[in-house]
């Protein structure tokens, strides 16, 4: 009662927490729905606020009402073709306000959702890609993945997470992998776009190899308190179950200043000199203080490097990419809105030489700028 009557204290302030998980589970429909089943039992223990799953092997044709959940939303993305293979699907607790973006899913398998809680956007999508790639198609796939998280950072969410099946393995993310073509191209790409990845173990286990390929991205890793592996819950299907969970209480990392130094325009003889040429015994000598010499030492030769090193001061946002500019932003957004005019009006988007233009150009002016920053 005193605490209701303070009157600044939120009666309902809802969870701490915010937890998922996703599966391969190679088919929901196999074995009469059973691995459906086993599902829903083990989410019965961790009652996840969302579960993805990946490879269901769903088409037009399927019963949508024996895929529900008590208690969830269903959604799903089918392979491209209508054929049972590939294709993911999401469940959302019907607490949580989603709003599914079809405007931001620029990959075939791909599902985004908008969620919001406690008066925060979180953008949450599941994606999977299949193995097997030819060059072609693992470019386009890579070209679509960094649009899509283009697309999320422009409309500043709080938090972004993206999890699924993408058959690339990399030594970054679990030691003990054998690295694929894939993998070493995407793990860098992930990276340059400021996500991190959180699984580190092994997610598949076939032939008495293992790997791990069912992983969980982020641009906010501080808000993460658990994430990790569960195993299959289906003798038959070799993908465990990875999962995470947010805090929602956290604050996330605010904007800050760094000093961007471009050492390779240095003019180090200059360097040299200055160092040469001060009189370090004098002035070291006159501070009787250890931490006073130390303050002298990193003071002085900051501001050496400073007249002969280039550098400026640049914010850092930690929820965006470093070589993001506002003319970036600007152009993107306006690239968008040509888009959304278009499909308003019936216009052919395949056959439009402004937007095909306008993606080029945007190619470039993102290139030029991770050039410029890196």
């Amino acid at each position: 009662m005193i605490i209701m009557l303070c009157g600044d204290v939120e009666s309902n302030p809802g969870p701490d927490t915010f937890n998922f998980c996703c599966w391969n589970l190679n088919s929901i429909t196999s074995y009469d729905f059973l691995r459906l089943s086993l599902l829903e039992a083990y989410n019965s223990i961790y009652k996840y606020d969302l579960i993805s799953v990946v490879e269901t092997h769903l088409d037009d044709s399927d019963d949508e009402s024996r895929l529900q959940l008590d208690g969830y939303s269903f959604i799903k993305s089918n392979h491209p073709l209508n054929v049972k293979r590939g294709g993911v699907a999401l469940y959302v607790k019907d607490s949580i306000p989603m709003n599914q973006r079809y405007d931001l899913s620029t990959l075939p398998e791909c599902v985004v959702c908008e969620i919001h809680i406690n008066k925060r956007k979180y953008f949450f999508t599941v994606v999977y890609r299949a193995p097997n790639q030819d060059q072609d198609e693992f470019k386009s796939f890579t070209d679509n993945f960094e649009l899509l998280i283009s697309k999320m950072q422009l409309e500043t969410p709080y938090c972004i997470v993206i999890t699924g099946d993408f058959n690339c393995r990399s030594t970054q993310w679990w030691a003990d992998d054998i690295e694929n073509t894939e993998g070493k191209l995407f793990e860098p790409l992930t990276s340059d776009l400021g996500l991190h990845q959180l699984i580190s173990e092994p997610t598949h286990f076939m032939n008495n190899s293992k790997s791990c390929i069912d992983l969980i991205f982020t641009d906010q890793p501080n808000l993460f308190v658990d994430s990790g592996v569960h195993p299959t819950l289906h003798e038959q299907c070799h993908h465990q179950i990875v999962y995470g969970k947010l805090s929602i209480s956290n604050v996330k990392q605010p904007p800050y200043t760094r000093r961007i130094w471009f050492y390779d325009k240095s003019d180090s003889d200059n360097i040299k000199q200055s160092i040469e040429m001060f009189n370090w015994q004098k002035h070291l000598g006159s501070l009787k203080c250890s931490n006073e010499q130390v303050k002298l030492l990193n003071e002085t030769l900051l501001n050496i490097y400073s007249n002969f090193i280039p550098n400026k001061v640049k914010k850092i946002r930690p929820n965006e990419v470093p070589w993001m500019t506002r003319s970036i932003k600007n152009f993107l957004r306006k690239k968008n809105r040509i888009y959304r005019n278009a499909v308003k009006k019936g216009h052919s988007i395949e056959k439009s030489d402004i937007l095909e233009k306008m993606i080029v150009d945007g190619a470039n002016m993102i290139e030029n700028a991770k050039k410029a920053t890196f």
